[in-house]
């Protein structure tokens, strides 16, 4: 609101308070946290956490990756640059366990040295090589992450030829999603880059983690405000009519995660 112009603003705050809604700032700014030490979980982090929990060893939320590397590579230079990536975020250091009171809590590890493992497989034949790299990347992708111990961010290179391979990696969503992997993708590329190079660096390290957000979320969120949303919410969803949803196909005793989807046009 602090943009609007003051007659929009007066406006704004009329309807507010119409609806019985106080006008105050939404928050404060999100800063760096302050220590190192255990911090707690986004609301988003939390719910992922908690169904992790009811079956820790179903991959449910493992993202994969598979990326064909064709041409000259500089394996050194690619190790360098998922280093400096690891470093970048801490996020991708995260690990997840519960505190003393029995809160889940998330702590940020320290980066240390990283390795990328290298699988010769260049002395296959071609149909041994597909095979291989798909049999290879399901097994990764189907195996569980240890939240508490982590790492929760792995990869590892086959290679096929001088001039072919195929990089595997593995993220769990407790701290990647769609968006933020399309950021690390572009990064990695310009990462690799200034490796080839000899630029050491080339991006600088962001003033702002995902952490950061975290604990201000909780923040901002304490007191009476969480009530005070779900009361409005509550309010506003009182007369809502249930969905009239077909139920020829009930859900099975065990959750099997083979979904489909139906297109739906809008007009």
């Amino acid at each position: 609101m602090d943009k609007l112009s003051p007659e929009r603003r007066a406006l704004l705050q009329r309807m507010l308070r119409e609806r019985g809604i106080e006008d105050r700032p939404t928050s404060a700014a999100i800063v760096p946290r302050k220590g190192g030490g255990p911090s707690p979980l986004s609301l988003n982090q939390e719910g992922i956490w908690f169904i992790h929990q009811l079956d820790p060893e179903r991959p449910a939320y493992n993202i994969p990756g598979v990326v064909r590397l064709r041409g000259p590579l500089d394996v050194k230079a690619l190790e360098a640059s998922l280093g400096l990536i690891l470093r970048r975020h801490d996020a991708l250091r995260t690990v997840f366990d519960l505190d003393a009171a029995g809160v889940p809590v998330q702590k940020v590890t320290d980066p240390g040295p990283f390795e990328l493992p290298v699988v010769d497989l260049s002395a296959s034949s071609e149909q041994e090589q597909a095979s291989e790299v798909q049999r290879r990347a399901r097994a990764d992708a189907e195996t569980p992450f240890d939240l508490a111990h982590g790492p929760l961010f792995t990869a590892f290179l086959l290679r096929l030829s001088d001039v072919d391979h195929v990089l595997i990696l593995k993220v769990h969503h407790l701290v990647i999603d769609g968006w933020s992997w399309g950021i690390v993708t572009e990064e990695l590329k310009e990462l690799y880059r200034s490796q080839r190079r000899g630029v050491e660096g080339g991006l600088s390290r962001p003033e702002l983690q995902y952490v950061d957000f975290a604990v201000w979320q909780r923040d901002w969120l304490s007191g009476d405000r969480y009530d005070e949303l779900v009361s409005y919410w509550s309010e506003q969803l009182r007369d809502l009519q249930s969905l009239d949803l077909p139920t020829d196909h009930p859900r099975p005793p065990v959750q099997s995660f083979r979904g489909k989807h139906q297109p739906l046009h809008v007009r």
